[in-house]
């Protein structure tokens, strides 16, 4: 009772020792003398104000524990949810292939040989992308599904999921090298073609035989395990197609078995695989174009050599030669040439430059000249005269590119001489019109080339019949028709063709059928023509024997 007593007095001293402070507070409060119950009242305020605090306290440290509680019971239920979801997933696996990791576990779990088929992927050569996919699983829980081959060359459908905190790999294999695919790849490996498949890293997958052989490599392994390339740019092809989702083409040379081949590579984009390639030999062709080209350069140093200008264009109206007569003659430069315009580039070119006739519709005049390449048959021949004063005679024809090659001859000179030809012609035909004697000029040919107006009434021809330089045996049969057949035209054949020139004035007097008397000289020209000159001696015949007669006469 003694230690009760105490225990009391010591946990109510301070609640006392509190009152009395109180009291003399409340007396004041009320503005009167403390009174005989200010005591007991300060006693029942104190008291009650310590019990207000401790149930305080009290609710506070029950609400504490219960958020801890509710706490613990979520993440109890969240694990719970986890573990159903995970056995879920399992269950939904159906037989597959699965091993299921977490950094929880000390070692992976393996279901329905799910090891043996991770440890396959990851010899294979998509095993550098099945590893970089499951850390970033384990590590932010991102799921992904992708097509692996494995070392066994069979294609592996790999799924991976987050569950539950861990983390689930599916595998299922989707196809394999059996039945018709084993036929397909032995089929593939018939073939002399290389045939290989990349990955969308570019790391090697596939190849075939032929393959095998051009690269030196023993096996299939050995080729993927050093990533074999034909060339260098071989990659870089493959990227290319791999990126632009489109069949990348190109020739390349590189070691076929130790010897140095063209290879026509083909990169062919396949979807969700990679990138399929082949290399077609085409050394033979490469070769052969080697030759061709020589043969089309040694054509233009031949074609340099000609003073004619020949320009050539293929069936796409492209030129694919030309020499330097033709640059000269058109003052085009080389390098432009060398470029393969097309006709209707040089076409517009030559306008620009007053190289061709002036044409009142140049559109309208460059479509003919175009339409050659389709209507051109045999040769076709046009002159042109340039507003330089230059005539140039333009030559057309087929050539072996299917198109046409054009050729350019400056006849200006020859046209001037040919002018002055005819002129002198003129001249001389209008002097020898001034002569009363018949006059022709026999070309070494047999042809008259020239004659006189007394010559066309002598013989009874007309100009129309001359002008045609017709052969002196033409002019013979002409005259037997309209006169009589007489000796006089073979006299003259004769003198023609005589290889002494000084008997040719020998001939005299001729009898000609209708009865005149005709006197015939010829005589042989510088140029080795003959010039006959006949005078009609009737008149002055019949003079005579009528003179003669008369004398007699008298």
């Amino acid at each position: 009772m003694q230690l009760l007593g105490k225990a009391l007095a010591f946990l109510f001293a301070p609640l006392a020792s509190l009152t009395t402070i109180v009291t003399p507070m409340l007396a004041a409060l009320a503005h009167r003398p403390p009174a005989e119950g200010d005591f007991a009242l300060a006693a029942f305020l104190v008291s009650s104000g310590l019990v207000t605090i401790f149930c305080g306290l009290w609710a506070a440290s029950q609400r504490v524990l219960h958020v801890q509680f509710r706490r613990q019971s979520e993440v109890e239920a969240a694990r719970a949810h986890g573990a159903q979801l995970f056995r879920e997933a399992l269950i939904g696996a159906a037989g597959q292939p699965i091993v299921v990791m977490g950094v929880d576990m000390n070692a992976p779990l393996s279901f329905a040989g799910g090891h043996d088929a991770l440890q396959s992927c990851l010899g294979g050569p998509d095993a550098a992308k099945l590893a970089v996919a499951l850390d970033t699983l384990l590590a932010k829980g991102t799921g992904f599904e992708f097509n692996a081959m494995t070392s066994e060359h069979r294609v592996m459908m790999v799924r991976g999921v987050s569950v539950g905190g861990r983390v689930a790999v599916f595998f299922r294999e989707e196809r394999n090298l059996e039945g018709s695919e084993a036929d397909g790849r032995a089929v593939l490996d018939s073939l002399s073609i290389p045939i290989w498949v990349r990955n969308k890293d570019l790391a090697l997958r596939w190849v075939n035989r032929a393959f095998l052989d051009a690269t030196g490599n023993a096996t299939i392994e050995r080729a993927m395990q050093s990533n074999v390339a034909f060339d260098r740019t071989e990659l870089e092809l493959a990227a290319t197609a791999r990126d632009d989702g489109a069949p990348v083409v190109a020739k390349r040379y590189a070691m076929v078995a130790g010897q140095r081949r063209a290879l026509a590579l083909t990169l062919q984009p396949l979807d969700d695989v990679g990138v399929a390639g082949s290399a077609v030999d085409v050394t033979d062709v490469a070769q052969a174009e080697i030759k061709l080209q020589t043969h089309i350069e040694g054509l233009d140093d031949i074609l340099d050599n000609f003073e004619t200008a020949v320009v050539a264009f293929d069936s796409r109206h492209r030129l694919v030669t030309s020499n330097k007569a033709f640059a000269t003659l058109f003052d085009l430069p080389e390098k432009w040439l060398r470029g393969h315009p097309t006709d209707s580039d040089v076409l517009d070119r030559l306008r620009e430059e007053r190289h061709i006739p002036e044409q009142r519709d140049f559109a309208a005049w460059k479509r003919l000249q175009s339409e050659l390449f389709d209507t051109l048959e045999g040769t076709a021949e046009e002159l042109w005269h340039l507003p330089g004063g230059i005539s140039v005679r333009v030559l057309a024809g087929r050539n072996t590119f299917g198109g046409i090659t054009f050729r350019f001859e400056d006849v200006s000179d020859r046209l001037k001489l040919e002018s002055t030809c005819n002129t002198l012609h003129q001249v001389q035909k209008a002097t020898l019109d001034t002569l009363d004697d018949g006059v022709a000029i026999v070309g070494t040919d047999g042809r008259v080339k020239v004659y006189n107006s007394a010559f066309s009434r002598l013989w009874h021809l007309k100009d129309e019949e001359l002008l045609t330089q017709p052969h002196i045996r033409n002019i013979a049969e002409l005259c037997a028709e309209r006169i009589g057949r007489d000796q006089t035209w073979e006299i003259v054949a004769s003198g023609v063709a005589a290889s002494e020139p000084h008997r040719l004035n020998d001939w005299g007097k001729v009898g000609r059928a209708d009865g005149k008397v005709i006197s015939l000289t010829m005589s042989r020209l510088p140029d080795g023509s003959t010039l006959a000159t006949f005078v009609d001696l009737s008149e002055a015949m019949r003079f005579e024997l009528e003179l003669q007669g008369h004398q007699n006469a008298a």
